[in-house]
Protein backbone atom coordinates (compact mmCIF):
# COMPACT_ATOMS: atom_id res chain seq x y z
CA UNK A 1 0.00 0.00 0.00
CA UNK A 2 2.77 2.33 0.98
CA UNK A 3 4.42 2.08 -2.35
CA UNK A 4 0.77 2.21 -3.92
CA UNK A 5 -0.40 -1.13 -4.34
CA UNK A 6 -3.94 -2.38 -4.51
CA UNK A 7 -3.91 -5.44 -1.23
CA UNK A 8 -6.60 -7.98 -2.24
CA UNK A 9 -8.01 -10.23 0.66
CA UNK A 10 -6.88 -13.92 0.29
CA UNK A 11 -10.13 -15.02 -0.10
CA UNK A 12 -10.60 -12.58 -3.56
CA UNK A 13 -7.27 -13.80 -4.81
CA UNK A 14 -8.70 -17.25 -4.29
CA UNK A 15 -12.25 -16.00 -6.19
CA UNK A 16 -10.27 -14.93 -9.04
CA UNK A 17 -8.15 -18.30 -8.86
CA UNK A 18 -11.30 -20.41 -9.08
CA UNK A 19 -13.21 -19.25 -11.10
CA UNK A 20 -11.03 -20.15 -14.43
CA UNK A 21 -10.05 -23.15 -12.85
CA UNK A 22 -13.46 -24.16 -12.44
CA UNK A 23 -13.71 -23.57 -16.30
CA UNK A 24 -10.98 -25.76 -17.16
CA UNK A 25 -12.46 -28.43 -14.89
CA UNK A 26 -15.71 -28.57 -16.41
CA UNK A 27 -15.85 -26.82 -19.58
CA UNK A 28 -18.54 -24.29 -18.17
CA UNK A 29 -17.50 -20.91 -16.19
CA UNK A 30 -18.83 -20.42 -13.15
CA UNK A 31 -20.91 -17.30 -12.13
CA UNK A 32 -18.63 -15.88 -10.11
CA UNK A 33 -20.89 -13.70 -8.06
CA UNK A 34 -22.69 -16.90 -7.06
CA UNK A 35 -19.24 -18.09 -6.08
CA UNK A 36 -18.53 -14.54 -4.26
CA UNK A 37 -21.34 -14.81 -2.00
CA UNK A 38 -21.02 -18.41 -1.08
CA UNK A 39 -17.77 -17.76 0.32
CA UNK A 40 -18.61 -14.76 2.10
CA UNK A 41 -21.22 -16.76 3.59
CA UNK A 42 -18.97 -19.28 4.62
CA UNK A 43 -16.54 -16.83 6.09
CA UNK A 44 -19.41 -15.44 7.80
CA UNK A 45 -20.03 -18.30 9.51
CA UNK A 46 -16.48 -18.68 11.24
Amino acid sequence: QEAGGVVAPGWLMLLHQAVPQVRLMTGHLPDAQVMRRAVLQALSAR
